[in-house]
């Protein structure tokens, strides 16, 4: 059984085929999505489809760093009240974190920040976890990061610098692998540096890979070949690997096993 803890059930890219992802998750023996969201809108949506689907969808809600200079300042006093209003619903504070690749200015990035510090602010209040982005800004984040009191850290989709690993594992923080750690060298080299007890997986859909996955739809059934890869990697049964990868899931994010 696997987990997808990073895709975006509500993206506009997925309008009119979420319980055909639903379905394929069941199919795949995938028993966990963690549906994130990247703005007031899809963080409300991903909740609607957690009370909807709560033996499979769990909700994360922010805005995503891409959003900083296009979201007003009031919607995240309106994710805070989204998160007081679904207490237990929602499991996470995410996508939120820095990109230096979205901020053409730095005034832009520290747009970017300002949104980052207040959805820390949130979590840190709210205990709750949080599920960071951080390309092209991974020093940033990690020095905001560390200056908190924060529940716990998913690094998701991480990429960056490969020597920053045992930094991010030696802080009890957490990674997320997704499909592109068949093809990604970088990808790889964190796969092998990560200690097994603090890797997760996801898929991050509806973002679309090459390699085997060149052209095709990201669903959740691309969640069995990253816990493939990371076993083969890893030099490790594949089904220790998936029973570890699973149980690390329960563990961060707390919530009861369902299956």
């Amino acid at each position: 059984m696997f987990a997808d803890v990073h895709i975006h059930l509500a993206d506009s890219a997925y309008a009119g085929k979420v319980n055909a992802l639903l379905e394929t998750a069941r199919k795949e023996n995938v028993v966990a999505l963690v549906a994130n969201s990247v703005d007031l809108e899809t963080a409300r949506a991903s909740v609607t489809l957690s009370k909807c689907t709560p033996e499979l969808v769990y909700a994360a809600v922010g805005v995503h760093p891409w959003n900083a200079q296009t979201t007003k300042s009031e919607e995240v006093s309106q994710i805070d009240n989204l998160v007081q209003e679904t207490k237990g619903q929602i499991i996470a504070i995410g996508e939120i974190g820095l990109d230096k690749s979205y901020a053409k200015t730095s005034e832009h990035f520290e747009q970017q920040r300002w949104f980052f510090e207040k959805q820390l602010d949130l979590a840190e209040r709210m205990g709750l976890p949080v599920i960071v982005h951080s390309r092209s800004s991974a020093r940033d984040v990690l020095d905001t990061l560390k200056s908190r009191n924060l529940k716990k850290v998913l690094m998701h989709w991480y990429s960056g610098p490969v020597e920053y690993v045992k930094e991010i594992c030696g802080s009890g923080w957490t990674l997320s692998l997704g499909p592109s750690v068949l093809y990604s060298g970088r990808v790889r080299e964190v796969a092998l540096k990560a200690s097994l007890e603090s890797i997760l997986t996801e898929t991050d859909g509806p973002v679309t890979y090459r390699g085997p996955f060149l052209g095709k739809e990201t669903t959740p059934e691309f969640v069995r070949p990253v816990v493939e890869e990371i076993a083969r990697l890893s030099r490790t049964d594949f089904g220790t690997i998936s029973n570890q990868i699973l149980e690390n899931f329960y563990r961060f994010f707390e919530v009861k096993r369902r299956v």
